[in-house]
């Protein structure tokens, strides 16, 4: 039977292999928005991520929930050995996947103008036609991605996230530039890597986990009822937190058009690379906490939640302080000039990260222990409010009100999941705990404005090096000195962490 620590150490090396992966696929994510708001006019720019979230919405109805099944039930059907059932599940999510998705794609390829001109993107037929393609591979694709992370395997789920942008990326600088293809080629770029990769994570699946692909998969209604009876709270979930994640862009498109939609989605990328840590965090604990629940080890889960609330609170408010500090200069850097427009709306997106970061603990939480309806009831929530603030906001405020509404409804739904998770798991919330982090992130970022004030540097990374240093040392102080972390969890870090022993004691006594 593992021990607590034995799971701490598995949560925090899983967390950081794939955080690195999350980071150098953000990069690459970056370095592709760089090339696009550089090789095309704001306006393919914005007609691009107009027609792929538009498409992408789609990808709900071809999820019905069953990614989310596989992680959850994987653990539990290793923990059991029940290898065959691991296939069989991967089999029946690719059976009733390809029967949903099949008739979006039709429409999509035999319907491409009216779907274009009823998402406002009339200059994307084509463009409408391959994500229509696409839509349909990547059922493959996240079936190896999701099963890996029900594996608990960290090393090929985080290669998948750093290789498909890489070769996009390299895809489409070849259609832009050699072939000229413009917009359509970088929608091409998004299409042709899937079949090559597929090819990749078969062979890796094959040596990693033989047994998985030898056993001969069973089709049987038992196993794919007790799959759906779990994944419908899921898909609904899903629906809504499709409706919350896309509602602003999709809006903003038709209230204001793709200018806006571009410049929305210059600022959304960029708070993107401070989430890495809480949902590197998020897919690692999923699956943790299902086998810990099969395991029936309750208390070791209560006190994980309580420790996991804590240390991520601390470790995501200073990177949010430093970019809110510094939205024009991100933006600028990225993007261009033409982008720093959206730096308000990039402050606003960043300190939604806090609130979204305790969000997704929980969710994972929620779907770990069997109960993902809990989660529906918030996002459903959330999702509603969104669209009623954005209703509200966006034709006076445009990006900025759009922002302000994710903003408003996260918080809301973050407090609704907290009271519906404390029904089924007993925990304590670190409210003391995370008001003092706060409190110390607020002081770190005044002192941040104020030293950025004082020194004029060029480049503009060696200024931020020069001020976030300082800024980091001081936010770590004020965490230890206002106690945010109390004796116990200096010793469960020391036990999980390669922290010499002087400096643990060093830091031990700043908590006195």
């Amino acid at each position: 039977m593992p021990e607590p620590k034995d799971y701490a150490k598995r949560l925090t090396k899983g967390s950081s292999i794939i955080f690195g992966g999350l980071a150098v696929a953000g990069v690459l994510g970056i370095l592709l928005r760089m090339f696009l708001t550089r090789s095309l006019s704001e306006y393919d720019y914005g007609l691009f991520y107009q027609v792929f979230i538009s498409v992408s919405f789609f990808a709900l109805f071809r999820d019905l929930g069953l990614y989310t099944t596989l992680v959850k039930f994987t653990p539990e059907f290793m923990v059991k050995k029940q290898y065959q059932e691991v296939k069989s599940s991967m089999m029946i999510t690719i059976i009733l996947q390809m029967f949903l998705t099949l008739p979006l794609t039709l429409i999509l390829i035999l319907f491409p103008g009216e779907v274009a001109a009823a998402i406002g993107a009339g200059g994307g037929v084509f463009m409408v036609q391959i994500f229509g393609v696409w839509l349909f591979l990547m059922i493959f694709f996240h079936v190896f991605r999701f099963t890996f992370q029900g594996l608990q395997d960290p090393v090929p789920y985080t290669a998948m996230e750093i290789f498909y942008p890489a070769l996009t990326l390299a895809l489409a600088a070849l259609m832009v530039i050699t072939f000229q293809l413009g917009v359509t080629g970088v929608a091409l770029a998004y299409l042709i890597g899937i079949p090559i990769l597929l090819i990749a994570w078969l062979g890796i699946t094959w040596k990693r986990h033989p047994q998985v692909l030898t056993e001969k998969p069973k089709i049987e209604r038992p196993l794919a009822k007790k799959m759906l009876s779990f994944a419908l709270p899921v898909f609904l979930s899903g629906m809504a937190a499709t409706i919350l994640g896309y509602t602003d862009t999709v809006m903003l498109g038709i209230m204001h058009g793709p200018t806006e939609v571009g410049l929305y989605q210059a600022a959304q990328p960029l708070t993107a690379m401070i989430s890495y840590f809480p949902a590197a965090l998020g897919i690692v604990l999923l699956p943790m906490v299902s086998e810990i629940w099969a395991r029936g080890e309750k208390e070791i889960l209560s006190k994980a939640i309580h420790s996991i609330l804590k240390f991520s609170t601390i470790i995501i408010v200073l990177p949010v302080c430093i970019l809110i500090a510094f939205p024009d200069i991100a933006l600028r850097t990225v993007f261009g000039a033409e982008y720093v427009l959206a730096a308000a709306t990039l402050q606003i997106l960043t300190a939604v990260l806090i609130i979204s970061s305790l969000f997704l603990i929980l969710q994972c939480v929620a779907a770990g222990v069997g109960k993902p309806m809990i989660t529906t009831k918030a996002i459903g929530v959330m999702a509603l409010l969104n669209v009623i603030l954005n209703l509200i906001l966006i034709p006076q405020y445009g990006i900025t009100g759009a922002a302000i509404a994710t903003l408003i409804s996260q918080f809301v739904g973050l407090l609704i999941l907290l009271y519906l998770t404390g029904k089924f798991v007993k925990f304590t919330v670190p409210v003391s705990s995370i008001l003092k982090t706060i409190d110390a992130g607020l002081l770190a970022l005044l002192f941040i404005i104020g030293l950025k004030s004082l020194i004029v540097l060029d480049p503009w990374w060696l200024r931020a090096i020069v001020v976030a240093v300082p800024s980091l040392l001081l936010y770590v102080g004020l965490v230890l000195i206002m106690r945010a972390v109390s004796r116990g969890d200096l010793d469960l870090l020391g036990g999980t962490l390669p922290i010499p022993k002087k400096l643990l004691e060093l830091v031990k006594r700043l908590t006195k």
